[in-house]
């Protein structure tokens, strides 16, 4: 089946360019919310997780899961199969199911951890971020049967943004792309494997971007400079943040 994807993928893709070249303009395009589009959807999801952080009540799992998960065009409910039952609809799904396993989790005492003065490129900062990433996979796991790790990543990134990088397969494209250089990072035994090579690529390229042009760029600046490579890289293709590849 994964092979069946990847195949079907690759004769959807266009065939890939040279891509752009990263200079100060491109940097600082990104840096711009000006130029974003999605900002103020953005905004909103970043706004509802800051007002309801925690994982208690019902209402505001669901509309924290449902909304981040349908503007990603990554809905948990998406390929539930039988996890927990073929014959769950979506509404019950998110009302029976989804609240019980997020209530039932120690999510919020590890967002609290992270919420400590501290940089992300810090090593104990780094294990944190890959041991909740990791955590939130199988959480998703247990509901879905399927690694969401591109999900795992943007609904962390809602909660604290500053630590959180943005992944998906177009992302992950783009940065093998540009061949910056990586930092090297120590991962916890059960980190996501795919994602913490990420990570380290992603930070690898900020502290490269930081030297070159002086400037540092957020997780979410980042995302939109390796988005604009991606569509560099396939023109035409669907590249906004609504179009996500797992």
């Amino acid at each position: 089946m994964l092979l069946i994807t990847i195949l079907v993928i690759a004769s959807i893709m266009p065939t890939p360019s040279q891509g752009m070249e990263l200079n100060a303009e491109s940097v600082r395009h990104a840096q711009s919310d000006e130029h974003d589009p999605w900002r103020l959807g953005n905004q909103a999801l970043y706004d509802l997780c800051r007002k309801y952080p925690k994982h208690v009540d019902d209402a505001e799992i669901i509309a924290k899961v449902w909304l981040i998960g349908r503007t990603y065009a990554a809905s948990l409910e998406r390929g539930k199969g039988d996890a927990v039952g073929a014959d769950v609809s979506n509404d019950r799904f998110y009302t029976d199911h989804v609240t019980r396993v997020l209530r039932a989790s120690v999510l919020d005492s590890m967002l609290t951890a992270l919420q400590k003065p501290g940089n992300v490129e810090n090593p104990a900062t780094i294990d944190l971020v890959l041991r909740a990433h990791s955590y939130v996979v199988r959480l998703f796991f247990e509901l879905t049967g399927k690694k969401k790790r591109s999900l795992a990543s943007k609904y962390l990134h809602f909660h604290l943004p500053h630590l959180f990088f943005i992944y998906d397969s177009r992302a992950m494209g783009a940065i093998r792309r540009l061949k910056l250089p990586r930092q090297l990072i120590q991962s916890p035994p059960d980190a996501d494997r795919e994602y913490a090579t990420f990570l380290g690529a992603a930070l690898g390229a900020r502290k490269h971007l930081a030297a070159t042009f002086g400037e540092s760029l957020t997780p979410r600046q980042l995302d939109r400079l390796l988005l604009a490579t991606f569509a560099s890289m396939y023109p035409g293709a669907p590249v906004h943040s609504t179009n996500t590849i797992e």
